[in-house]
């Protein structure tokens, strides 16, 4: 894949920290690709395990915000799920609702969630 090379040339520079995260091996070289990149999560609310598969983990260093880098990201995977022929992925936020809405997604429900309110989402292919 072209991650170092999309994201150079989304910011029209080299110039950015890059830190190397060591995740292990899946023993097999051939499954590297779908150890790094795995499809959508079953749950991601144990107070909603009826909801499944789950976008989760969305985060964009503040200082590369607004760059489109979170929208590529969250396009990638509705993209991985549609390819996977998932029909609906669910996700949740505190505070990106117009981020993710813009991108498609409409509310679900409204609810709290470990202490913090949030926004339960829905996007159907």
């Amino acid at each position: 894949h072209n991650g170092i090379k999309s994201i150079s040339s989304l910011l029209q520079t080299n110039n950015f920290w890059r830190l190397r995260i060591g995740i292990g091996h899946p023993g097999d070289k051939r499954l590297v690709t779908n150890f790094v990149l795995k499809a959508p999560i079953k749950h991601d609310m144990q107070s909603r395990l009826e909801l499944s598969p789950w976008l989760a983990g969305v985060f964009v260093a503040p200082q590369c915000r607004n760059l489109g880098i979170g929208s590529q990201l969250v396009r990638h995977v509705m993209q991985e799920a549609c390819d996977a022929e998932i029909k609906k992925l669910y996700l949740f936020t505190p505070d990106q609702e117009q981020f993710y809405e813009k991108l498609g997604w409409t509310t679900f429900s409204r609810e709290e969630y470990q202490g913090t309110p949030v926004t339960v989402m829905e996007i159907t292919f």
